[in-house]
């Protein structure tokens, strides 16, 4: 059975969810954020135990770890978390079967780690090991985008510095790293600083903004911030990716007039770029949902995207579509998942093959991912597959690509940091 992308144009509708089913999610959205608090802080996330034998690096915590990875060009495996109040980087030479003993990125610092927000790692033009996080602020909902970097295959790292720039004690957060082909360095984030000048000013203001800051030296400086777009979502975080000239695409949920929260893309040209919405799920909720989109774009320059909804009469449910005209139109939104609760979908094109993975939530308790394949390059699809299961406290699904182009899925839970090959 394969599954087929709708040929045909997208334009905007309008659905918008009951006052029940609005009110239901924001319970459960305000409920496991309060429980996640209370885990960890009540409990410690435990030590990484990086040499031991077997697929999985075994850490032994009572809340999912929080990990992200990256491949340098030798396909050695990196991988950052944040543990108590350090930001740590561990190394695996054989797939991730075993990995190095630990090195401390930052310490001293109170990191953001959920699922949203997490230490990011991501390898520079010259073998360069990049790493981003959020330190949290004094007050809830506040905090700063640190950096630093490695020149020496992640054996030591630079001091830490902060990547904002305004020195306001506010919001900035939920950061997301990028490289382009020609080695420039990206951070984007949501920031509130614009949030606060309207308040101060009594002016109203919708959600946060997106900004950037780009380095052109592999990291050992950034350029000045740069706002992309006010009226971000607040907590959801931000999907990057790179057309072949290096211009960066970002794509993000955005607040749109009336307390719409769907999603929007921009190139970031050198005219700043115009961003286009993509899809009109028209959700209309007044909270973040917490769940950020996923983008790929091809050598050809065909967008891949994949995000969610809890818009009635279609959600809660992931939805994939593509463009030929950088977002301008795009393909009918394809439903992702087969009645099971699906989430926090992943996208990668690697060997001219586009893969689409995805979380799903059953009915017994556990928590699975899924992917599925595309060889036309987004117009059908293979059937989904499960390439991995666990509990119910689970992190997002990520899927990462060797530079001999093997994709593999990077998954975390409690127990595990499970590196899982996909292909068929």
């Amino acid at each position: 059975m394969s599954h087929r992308t709708g040929a045909g144009r997208h334009y905007n509708g309008f659905v918008v969810i009951s006052a029940r089913t609005a009110a239901w999610l924001v319970a459960i959205a305000i409920g496991l954020f309060a429980w996640l608090f209370y885990m960890k802080s009540a409990m410690p996330p435990g030590v990484a135990r990086p040499g031991d034998p077997g697929h999985h690096a075994h850490h032994a915590a009572a809340t999912t770890r929080i990990v992200t990875t990256a491949f340098d060009g030798d396909d050695v495996l990196y991988a950052v978390e944040a543990v108590d109040d350090r930001v740590e980087l561990f190394t695996s030479r054989d797939g991730g079967r075993t990995y190095s003993e630990p090195v401390t990125v930052a310490a001293g610092e109170a990191i953001d780690a959920n699922g949203e927000a997490r230490p990011k790692v991501a390898i520079g033009p010259g073998g360069e090991v990049l790493v981003s996080w959020t330190r949290r602020g004094q007050a809830l909902y506040t905090g700063d985008i640190r950096f630093a970097r490695s020149t020496d295959g992640g054996r030591t790292f630079s001091e830490p510095v902060t990547i904002n720039d305004d020195g306001l004690p506010i919001g900035h957060r939920f950061d997301s790293l990028g490289v382009a082909p020609d080695g420039t360095v990206v951070l984007a984030w949501i920031d509130k600083r614009d949030l606060e000048r309207a308040t101060a000013a009594g002016e109203s203001y919708a959600g946060a903004a997106v900004y950037v800051a780009v380095s052109r030296d592999a990291g050992a400086t950034f350029g000045p911030n740069r706002k992309v777009q006010d009226h971000s979502c607040e907590c959801c975080r931000i999907a990057m990716a790179f057309e072949t000239d290096s211009t960066p695409v970002l794509f993000w949920r955005h607040v749109l007039p009336g307390g719409i929260r769907d999603h929007v893309a921009i190139r970031l040209s050198d005219d700043a770029g115009e961003a286009v919405r993509i899809g009109s799920d028209n959700w209309q909720i007044d909270a973040c949902p917490h769940h950020g989109p996923a983008l790929a774009v091809e050598p050809d320059g065909r967008y891949h995207f994949a995000w969610f909804t809890g818009a009635e009469p279609t959600g809660p449910a992931v939805f994939y579509a593509y463009s030929d005209d950088r977002g301008r139109t795009t393909t009918a939104p394809l439903r992702i998942g087969s009645g099971a609760l699906a989430g926090h979908p992943t996208l990668a094109v690697a060997g001219g093959r586009l893969w689409l993975g995805w979380k799903e939530w059953r009915d017994d308790g556990t928590t699975a991912v899924l992917v599925m394949s595309s060889d036309d390059r987004g117009d059908t699809w293979s059937s989904p597959r499960t390439v991995a299961t666990s509990g119910p406290n689970s992190d997002r699904p990520f899927l990462i690509v060797t530079r001999s182009d093997r994709v593999l899925l990077s998954w975390a839970d409690p127990d595990d940091l499970m590196i899982v090959p996909v292909a068929d």
